[in-house]
Order: C-alpha cells, then structure tokens, then sequence
C-alpha cells in the first residue's frame, strides 16, 4: 500500500547550496562567521520557508521519523558539461562521444548534474528552513533519497520535496 505524503513543496528557482561557515583572526583573536545579510541563500531559504508553510496548512511540525523525497532540478546550460563530452572521450572513443552529444540535444534527457553546488550542501539549506515548519527538527530524517539532474528543456530550476512518515517492516 503507497503511503501518502504529508507534506509536498514545489519550489521554482535556482536552488542555492547552504555556505559554509568562514573563519578570520582579527587582532589576534579567531571568529566565525556566516554568510552576509545580502547573501542570496537567505532569500531562498525565506522562499522554503513560505512555501513549507503553505503546505503545511496550519498544521504543527510532524514529531516522527521522516523519509524525505528530494529532487533538485538544476539549470541547464546550451553546452553539455564536460564530464558527459570531452576532448579525450572524442578522441578514443567517438562513437560514445556521439551518443552522449545526441542525449544532451534530446529535450526529455534526464542527466545527472554531477558539478558544484555539491547535494549536501544544497540538503543542508532545505534542511535548515524547514526546520520547526515541517518537522520539528532535521535530525528526525531517517531516509532521504536525493537526486540532483539537469533540467529538461522548458522545465524551470528548482527543487521538489515529498515528506513520509518514515516507516520500516520490522518495527511493525
């Protein structure tokens, strides 16, 4: 029997990976610090967070083990990107090269974006926003399968979330 979500969020826009913390000496002493006010994750972790609460409908945050369904759906350049083509690949194996320059050309391709911004930190930022929204806190994550692909042509960047109770057959 499929388990239904409690809670699904679709988001369009880039997704913005959480920066990481920086360290300074200053007169001798060491701080750490975040990222700027102006920085953009603070404005794409806002938009999380709106639309968590939307979904969410009012509801409180779910105290339970969670399986989080993600998908991160990246921009997709003209050029495909050099893993996928490459001087070398078209040098010793051409015919390889030609396919993978065929499926980067085919609008429905779904291919793996396997560059920076790496999948942890993008987690990290959606983690964090939904924090007290959607679960009370992100360490509840027990299952999360993420994928992280190139858009499809006329598909718009962004991420997908599907939340679960997680649950597992031999709890019964």
């Amino acid at each position: 029997m499929e388990i239904a979500p409690f809670c699904e969020i679709e988001i369009t826009g880039g997704p913005c990976p959480q920066p990481r913390p920086r360290a300074t000496i200053r007169g001798g002493h060491a701080s750490v610090y975040e990222a700027a006010a102006d920085h953009r994750i603070h404005n794409w972790k806002a938009y999380l967070m709106v639309a968590a609460q939307k979904a969410m409908a009012g509801r409180a945050p779910v105290k339970f083990p969670v399986r989080a369904v993600v998908l991160f759906r990246m921009w997709r350049p003209d050029n495909p990107p050099r893993w996928l083509v490459n001087k070398d690949m078209k040098r010793e194996n051409p015919q390889l090269w030609k396919r993978n320059v065929e499926l980067w050309r085919q609008p429905d391709a779904l291919i793996p974006h396997a560059s920076r911004p790496d999948t942890s930190n993008l987690i990290k930022s959606v983690e964090d926003a939904l924090n007290t929204i959607v679960w009370a806190d992100d360490a509840q994550i027990c299952d999360m399968p993420l994928r992280k692909r190139y858009c499809m042509h006329g598909e718009p960047p962004g991420v997908t979330l599907r939340a679960y109770e997680a649950r597992f057959p031999w709890l019964g």
